[in-house]
């Protein structure tokens, strides 16, 4: 089966770290790795079930240095994983800016 993708997924070793909008006061979680990401969302693995959340994202990128690109993305998905205690989430990008979309081109 041919897969029909709206974005190029990238596969690529880059460093995520994320909080809970409305998270008072935000907790900014352990980095994690990137298990895939496109200009529309990204796949990581969490150290909790984070389903329905919305997200504040920050990705560090050796073709971004010295910035960190900084989303917002809502969890589709947020299953058990094969490692214990983890989460594979599945996130989609929302309110991106010029900026942003220019940013995630950046990282083809």
């Amino acid at each position: 089966m041919i897969e029909k993708r709206q974005a190029k997924r990238i596969v690529r070793p880059l460093n995520i770290r994320f909080c809970i909008v409305h998270e008072n006061p935000p907790k900014w979680n352990i980095s994690s790795i990137i298990g895939d990401i496109s200009a529309l969302g990204v796949k990581f693995i969490a150290p909790l079930d984070l389903k329905e959340k919305i997200l504040h994202l920050e990705i560090k990128s050796p073709r971004l240095v010295p910035r960190t690109l900084k989303l917002e993305a809502v969890v589709l998905e947020s299953k058990t994983s094969r490692l214990p205690t983890f989460y594979e989430i599945r996130a989609k990008f929302i309110n991106l800016s010029q900026e942003n979309k220019r940013d995630l081109s950046l990282l083809e």
